[in-house]
């Protein structure tokens, strides 16, 4: 059995009539970067997944929002920590005498 992306593909080629889209290229090599025929079928083939990529993008965003949270939080407690240390050491001279 072959896979949906294939005849995706192959009813591209064979029915849909792109040459608008072929005219539209003038460069001086006479070709598209990419074959708008793939490009097409790329694009018809993403349309017809389901949504539930969207929701693993979702969560992938979630995950980093938390992630780059608590890399804030452990920036903000570096810089506190450095704060006590010089005051332990300030107050560790003071005790010293010196």
């Amino acid at each position: 059995m072959r896979h949906l992306a294939h005849l995706v593909r192959d009813l591209v080629r064979e029915s849909l009539d792109l040459s608008s889209i072929l005219k539209t290229y003038t460069e001086d090599r006479e070709f598209p970067p990419y074959d708008p025929t793939m490009m097409v079928a790329m694009l018809l083939d993403a349309y017809r997944r389901p949504v539930g990529l969207t929701i693993t993008v979702e969560k992938i965003d979630h995950v980093l929002a938390d992630v780059q949270a608590q890399i804030e939080w452990l920036l903000r407690e570096r810089i506190n920590l450095g704060l006590v240390r010089r005051q332990l050491v300030s107050m560790e001279a003071q005790w010293r005498g010196e």
